[in-house]
């Protein structure tokens, strides 16, 4: 499984801060900003170290 890469936070940020979108997964304006989808990015490459594997390749996939 490859990472999912920090430098696209800035580019998923701003689609998921597309009214429609965040207003369907229930995000908040903090869960949307670009720290924090750096910070999901960071936690989801972390747990896929720690073999606890937390996959988000659909959810980034949606929202391109």
């Amino acid at each position: 499984m490859r990472a999912h890469q920090v430098y696209n936070a800035k580019e998923i940020s701003k689609l998921s801060s597309h009214e429609e979108v965040k207003g369907a997964l229930g995000l908040s304006d903090k869960q949307t900003s670009v720290d924090g989808t750096d910070a999901v990015i960071n936690y989801v490459n972390e747990s896929k170290k720690q073999k606890a594997m937390y996959n988000l390749e659909l959810f980034f996939m949606t929202m391109k």
